[in-house]
């Protein structure tokens, strides 16, 4: 079953990390409108298949993918699982 999230975030202020992985096993699968939230001190960056894709600052992001959230389950069958937009998120 995939893992869907619709916010993704990291409150900890991070005094004992130097960087915070999230999830911590496997990839976050994310749907059109899903929230990224990234804390003053915080950037998060975003990998998918190895490569870093993006960096976003401090603030309230919103994730475009292209899938839809009321197809979730069907595009989840045909991608044996797992929606198109699979990412990790590194704090």
């Amino acid at each position: 079953m995939a893992r869907v999230f619709d916010v993704v975030e990291y409150p900890s202020e991070m005094a004992d990390e130097l960087v915070h992985r999230f999830p911590e096993v496997g990839v976050a699968d994310l749907r059109l409108g899903s929230q990224v939230i990234v804390r003053e001190s915080q950037k998060a960056v975003f990998f998918r298949d190895g490569h870093a894709l993006d960096v976003l600052g401090p603030g309230r992001h919103t994730i475009s993918t292209a899938n839809i959230p009321f197809l979730i389950d069907l595009i989840g069958k045909v991608f044996n699982d797992r929606t198109p937009f699979t990412a990790e998120v590194y704090y």
